[in-house]
């Protein structure tokens, strides 16, 4: 495939060539991994000025991709009420919400 969308819980996620974008439903958080030099996934390039017109792309794929899902799968009431429950998060480049 060109190109892969994916959901794990509540991270929305695109896999294209060398670049992986992730984007939490709830909270907004963004990560953004070049592959090839990162294949780990340890460094968060959403603030690197160099790859902005990459994540440009990838946000406006992402909102059309989103805008098309049903509302189940975009938004968990049960979550988003018990924002506070939800586990620490573990992924790099994002900041626990406790």
């Amino acid at each position: 495939r060109e190109r892969l969308f994916g959901i794990c819980m509540y991270m929305h996620y695109i896999r294209e060539g060398e670049w992986k974008y992730c984007r939490e439903t709830l909270g907004g958080h963004e990560l953004l991994f070049n592959l090839v030099d990162d294949p780990k996934e340890t460094n968060n390039l959403m603030n690197d000025s160099s790859v902005s017109e990459v994540l440009a792309g990838f946000r406006q794929l992402m909102d059309g991709h989103v805008s098309r899902l049903p509302d189940h799968v975009t938004s968990d009431k049960a979550v988003i009420q018990s924002d506070q429950n939800l586990p620490c998060n573990t992924q790099p480049g994002l900041h626990s919400r406790r």
